[in-house]
């Protein structure tokens, strides 16, 4: 694939402003983000990586489209946004909204596959959700962002397992 835009990019296609942004700390494969969105539509480039997003603060109705009919969800504290690498996709939201982004690069989500299933597998694509109810992701959230504001003892080992466990739990969960 070509042409596919990092996270450190976004900001270009998504116009809001920068809460977290985790990209110059070294974190291999996994970069945390968080932005402050006022109500939009926007196009999203094909991502470089896999993007979750989970929703902060403020209720709104969320509409994407990735290449069919528009879905929509009411989306609020909690919610989970799933998007596949290499997919470009409309979304539009009608009130300000408080985001935080994790992004797993490809090689991270290709590595656990290939120990997961024992074998190569080059491709992988993650079922893109608009709207996820997910326990998990958002705990794990929580401990990157403990991480960025204030890293400890035990640092890169707790930051490498937290991104292993969002690449199994997602390869398992979509």
């Amino acid at each position: 694939m070509t042409d596919l835009i990092p996270p450190e990019h976004i900001k270009e296609w998504i116009p809001g402003r920068k809460t977290v942004d985790s990209s110059a700390m070294g974190w291999r494969g996994i970069t945390l983000m968080g932005y402050r969105y006022s109500g939009l539509e926007v196009e999203i480039p094909p991502m470089r990586d896999y993007m979750i997003v989970v929703y902060q603060e403020a209720d709104t109705f969320m509409r994407r489209r990735c290449g069919g009919p528009w879905q929509a969800e009411r989306l609020g504290p909690g919610a989970v946004s799933l998007l596949t690498r290499g997919a470009q996709s409309t979304w539009q939201w009608d009130d300000a909204i408080t985001v935080q982004h994790i992004y797993l690069s490809h090689d991270v989500i290709v590595d656990a596959a290939a120990q997961i299933f024992d074998r190569n597998l080059a491709a992988i694509e993650i079922d893109d959700r608009i709207r996820s109810n997910d326990t998990v992701i958002p705990s794990c959230l929580a401990m990157l962002e403990r991480e960025y504001r204030g890293a400890g003892v035990g640092e890169t080992l707790l930051i490498d397992a937290l991104r292993t466990q969002l690449a199994v739990h997602i390869i398992r969960n979509y």
